[in-house]
């Protein structure tokens, strides 16, 4: 193929949600995806969809975005999410390629992939998927199994196991309503793979997830690692503590992210009893909140234990500012955690387990610690070794910074598309 300018290319994003409508890191990291291509010269418009309203274009921090409306079923409301949201989000994205006419359709979650591939294959435009999701491949969407175990691909017994689990309701019940999921989830879960098989390039977020990708037998040079960017921030000048009644000089733990039990928030909640006058801010929310404030509680930590709820992206920075350690301490297969990566970015000391893209964002004992159990003496003992060192907290805070400045800037990610953009037009070629 001739070599292209990368200025040449015209570029769909294309997303359920989009920023600032965030439901997760995913929408924030798509909004940075977008930022970099605007920034290397590269024509860009992102696609975006809504259930009420008319269609709004408009332009944040430089990107053009045109949110479109798209039908929700009222008899079946489920629909809309999955199957339905498929349908029309190929709909109205058939319509706008006449439009925009792009060189390059790029779905950037799982959401956006079924639609894509529909389109392309309407159209002939190849399309890329940002890879960004254990629950792409894994139905109950945490990546691991009740065990802490890998759960990519399962299927099976397995699947039907740990969707019982997943539901708590009591064993009978369970198993009553559990059959009407499983039996979903094999045509879903089929439906979503053979998408991912029809993109000309798959761009999984992190080293980790690409082994998961070839393990699950998807072609080596169809895969390329495009890791989210991010920009990095000085501390800000921040009231938080005094808002939440945390004395000055009160070390600090956070975390920010879905309230679920995968997520580790109770295992950060078991330390504290021995962390004395140590704080816990808990930013999110989630279904798992009743029984993380039934644990404080019994554990008798509940006035150091600070549930903030949803926070908008714009104000996130505000609270890292105000923590002394920032933590992911659950079994949730992290592909990159967004969390980790902004706490880096504000120069804040990171703990999480070693599995996933974490593993690729801490650097044991530079930026932060990795877990090797799930342990609460583990876990206390690294919170104590960051806390207990202010020099040790600091030159943590400064490797993480320059971690992320060099290794997930958004020139580097925009370079790692550009280049992927055209191995997908090379490889469409050769099909045809």
């Amino acid at each position: 193929m001739e070599h292209r300018s990368k200025k040449s290319y015209r570029i769909l994003l294309v997303s359920r949600w989009y920023y600032p409508d965030v439901i997760g890191g995913g929408q924030v990291s798509a909004h940075y995806l977008a930022r970099s291509l605007v920034g290397a010269g590269v024509t860009v418009r992102v696609l975006a969809f809504v259930t009420d309203g008319l269609r709004k274009v408009e332009v944040i921090d430089g990107v053009p975005i045109a949110r479109l409306p798209i039908r929700a079923p009222k008899l079946f409301p489920r629909l809309s999410n999955l199957e339905w949201m498929y349908y029309e989000m190929a709909r109205q994205t058939r319509a706008f390629v006449n439009e925009f006419k792009p060189d390059i359709l790029h779905a950037t979650n799982q959401s956006s992939v079924p639609s894509m591939a529909s389109v392309s294959r309407r159209t002939g435009i190849p399309f890329v998927a940002t890879v960004n999701s254990p629950s792409s491949f894994c139905f109950i969407g945490s990546g691991t199994d009740r065990h802490g175990g890998n759960c990519f691909g399962c299927r099976g017994m397995k699947r039907f196991q740990e969707i019982m689990h997943r539901l708590d309701r009591g064993r009978i019940l369970n198993a009553v309503m559990a059959f009407p999921y499983w039996l979903y989830s094999i045509p879903h879960m089929w439906y979503l793979a053979r998408s991912y098989h029809k993109a000309s390039m798959l761009l999984p977020v992190s080293g980790g997830l690409r082994t998961e990708l070839l393990r699950l037998g998807f072609p080596e040079e169809k895969i390329r690692v495009v890791h989210n960017p991010i920009e990095v921030h000085a501390r800000l000048p921040s009231t938080r503590k005094a808002e939440l009644g945390i004395p000055e000089q009160a070390p600090v733990l956070m975390y920010a992210g879905r309230l679920s039990e995968s997520k580790g928030v109770q295992n950060v909640i078991d330390t504290l009893p021995r962390l004395e006058n140590v704080y816990f801010v808990v930013v999110g929310r989630g279904r798992y909140e009743p029984e993380l404030r039934k644990r404080a509680m019994q554990r008798g930590v509940n006035s150091r234990v600070r549930f903030v709820g949803f926070v908008p992206h714009s104000d996130i920075g505000t609270y890292y500012s105000i923590a002394d350690v920032v933590i992911m301490a659950g079994t949730f297969y992290e592909s990159l955690g967004r969390m980790l990566m902004e706490a880096c970015a504000y120069g804040v000391p990171v703990i999480a387990v070693d599995r996933g893209g974490n593993l690729e964002v801490i650097e044991d004992g530079k930026n932060g610690f990795l877990l090797r159990t799930q342990s609460p003496e583990e876990l206390e003992e690294k919170i104590r070794a960051i806390l207990s060192s202010p020099a040790l907290a600091h030159s943590m805070g400064v490797f993480g910074q320059i971690k992320m400045r060099h290794e997930f800037s958004l020139e580097r990610a925009a370079k790692c598309l550009i280049d992927a953009y055209g191995r997908a037009v090379e490889l469409q070629k050769q099909i045809h």
